[in-house]
This record gives C-alpha cells, structure tokens and sequence, in this order.
C-alpha cells in the first residue's frame, strides 16, 4: 500500500513520461520566487496555520492598540527549517515580522527565555547559541510581566528531530515548557506559537 501510494504521487508529476510531455519542463528560472509564487507561498503559510485554543477570546490582536509586547522563546528570532525546505532569500524571523508589523509607538521587548532543549549538537551547523537556562528565563519573565501581551515562539529544531532521529516523546523540551508555564503564571495574556521541524 506504501510503494502504491508513493508510485502514484510520482506517476502524476511525470517523473516516469518524456521530458517532452510535461507542462512545466519548459519553465524557466524567472518563475522561481517570483512575486506571484511569494504571494502563493504566503497564503498557504497563513492557511496551514492551526489555532488550538483562544481561551477568552484573546485572539486576534489589535495591532494599534498594542502599547508594550514582549516577544520571547528560542524561536523568536531565528529561520527553522526542516530536512526537505528550498533554498529561500529574504527570510524574516518571528521577532523581524512583529517590529515590521506593531506600530512604531509599541514597545517590543525581546528574550530567548530558554535554550531549545539544553543540549550542545557540534555537527549541526545552525545550532543555536549557548544560553544561561536561568539567566534568559528571568528576563523573559520580567519582560513578561511588564507586558500587556507576552508571545513564546518554542519548539524544536533540527538538533531535536529529524529523519533517522526518533523521539521518545513529542512534548517539549523541558526548559521550554519551563519557560511556557513560568511566563504564563506572571502574565495570562500569553500567546503560545510551537515552531517545528518536523510534523
């Protein structure tokens, strides 16, 4: 059933036909990032979003009146990919996309919180930075609570998971869901957003 399904997806992209036969074998490379595939490629990003809860109707925000947000979490402010991701220009992070979009008189503060999951991985390239556990989750818990919204980009990477890695367990890591649980107690108006690098 396996081979069945991963043949017929490959029989529909023309992968066994002459070149000759398939509609798109005569594009050429202007198409690639092309405004209108940026535009796809944002529609499907907004789409494939999925809202778990929005408990007493926090969401959606009103970004004018937003006065002082604190934006918190190893993701905040870096791209995670996965093992099968293209190649892409002009990549925003989370916190890049909040400056860009919060009007200028709203103050943005911005702490990593908690480190991915508290262990180095020297082979990966795009390993995140060493943090103080301790130290990142008391700004962020102070950043927090002296915010109107607090907004904890977490997850994994590819440190975490990856094909040939297997988890025991798909919760967080432990000092992220620290770092979820600590910021919520000081400030209830948090917005969690898991990031992953894989399904």
């Amino acid at each position: 059933d396996a081979v069945r399904r991963v043949l017929r997806v490959r029989m529909r992209l023309g992968e066994f036909d002459p070149p000759e036969r398939l509609p798109w074998n005569g594009l050429t490379l202007d198409v690639v990032d092309s405004p209108a595939h940026r535009a796809l490629a944002r529609d499907v990003a907004r789409q494939s979003i999925v809202l778990l809860q929005n408990r007493g109707g926090l969401l959606p925000l009103d970004p004018a009146a937003l006065k002082r947000v604190a934006v918190i979490g190893p993701h905040a402010d870096r791209i995670t990919v996965n093992n099968y991701n293209g190649r892409f220009r002009d990549a925003v992070t989370a916190l890049q996309g909040l400056r860009a979009a919060l009007p200028p008189g709203c103050e943005i503060s911005h702490s990593v919180g908690a480190p991915l999951d508290g262990r180095p991985h020297p082979w990966l390239k795009e390993d995140a930075p060493v943090v103080d556990a301790a130290v990142e989750k008391a700004r962020a818990v102070e950043a927090a609570a002296a915010a109107e919204f607090a907004i904890v980009f977490v997850g994994t990477n590819q440190t975490i998971e990856h094909e040939g890695r297997d988890r025991k367990t798909l919760d967080l890591p432990a000092p992220q869901l620290d770092l979820v649980k600590a910021v919520v107690a000081v400030n209830p108006r948090t917005i969690v957003v898991l990031m992953s690098a894989g399904p």
